[in-house]
């Protein structure tokens, strides 16, 4: 008798157990994942953000999202810039392809977010005529607010320096051209591990010690244009099932025309004492005979 009604006791308790992991996950459902449906509101001052503003970024393939797509890109950014973990988004129709588009022009237009990493979104709760809740993104950095702060400190001494040259050259052409051959000067192209595949894919490989790949060169030339005032943004080639056959590159917006730019590519040709401005400002017709040319790209009137 004493045993059964011991375990009449863990049964009751064994399912209390479970209608309470129940209503706790329903209320974490609510709680964490609620979205408001407004816009995070941006710092009042610029030197409120802890590393970087976000101001003064040419933001080319935002400019290829419809208009509530940009809200969800405005609300990445701010969200980012800010450091949150939880980023409620303005949009709940969301599917996961148009995610990763909006996701992929944020990180694209914005290099100067090195932290960003992984994001993850809760959409509908169980089936929709039950529980249908706003998106929302939570947001795994690569840094904490603390080790960027410091890692854009290390940065600092070798891309300012680059600014302030570039800054002082006559021409437009000029200025495009120091940072070109100032990034090959700098970068040491070098294979990675595994594990440091997210330095390795942002400016901090090329402006923390030189070891760089492809994504290094590019990222860091496209944030230097945006400094000096330059229209430019980043190309890639990600459709290879060998990843490590994927690409990126740089456009600039000179003269009223798009030309595109190889860094890694003249890098390597300066290495083997060839041409290092073989893929220097080049027209679309000449650049895709070597290039596969992604989709969107911004493209030049016709002559």
């Amino acid at each position: 008798m004493k045993k059964r009604k011991i375990s009449e006791v863990i049964d009751k308790i064994f399912n209390v157990g479970i209608v309470v992991s129940v209503i706790i996950f329903i209320y974490v459902a609510f709680i964490e994942y609620r979205a408001d449906g407004k816009a995070i509101e941006p710092y009042a001052r610029e030197e409120d953000y802890p590393v970087f503003s976000g101001k003064n970024v040419y933001e080319y393939w935002r400019s290829t999202l419809s208009k509530d797509e940009q809200a969800v890109y405005d609300d990445l950014k701010e969200g980012h810039l800010q450091f949150r973990k939880s980023i409620s988004l303005r949009i709940d129709t969301l599917n996961d392809e148009t995610m990763k588009k909006i996701y992929d022009a944020f990180l694209q237009d914005h290099p100067e977010i090195f932290w960003k990493g992984r994001y993850q979104t809760a959409g509908k709760i169980f089936d929709k005529e039950q529980i249908d809740t706003k998106k929302t993104l939570r947001a795994d950095y690569l840094y904490t607010q603390e080790e960027a702060i410091s890692l854009k400190e290390k940065m600092q001494q070798n891309y300012e320096p680059i600014i302030e040259e570039a800054q002082k050259q006559e021409t437009e052409l000029d200025k495009i051209q120091y940072v070109h051959d100032a990034l090959i000067q700098l970068g040491n192209y070098q294979k990675y591990e595994k594990e440091q595949v997210d330095e390795y894919q942002s400016i901090v490989s090329i402006f923390r010690d030189g070891n760089t790949v492809c994504s290094g060169y590019s990222l860091g030339f496209k944030m230097i244009m945006d400094r000096l005032g330059i229209e430019s943004t980043v190309a890639r080639d990600i459709s290879n099932e060998d990843v490590s056959k994927n690409h990126i590159w740089n456009l600039v917006h000179y003269d009223g025309t798009w030309y595109n730019i190889d860094i890694t590519w003249d890098a390597d040709n300066l290495q083997n004492e060839k041409d290092p401005y073989k893929y220097f400002m080049k027209s679309h017709e000449t650049f895709y005979k070597t290039h596969k040319k992604p989709e969107g790209l911004p493209e030049n009137p016709e002559p």
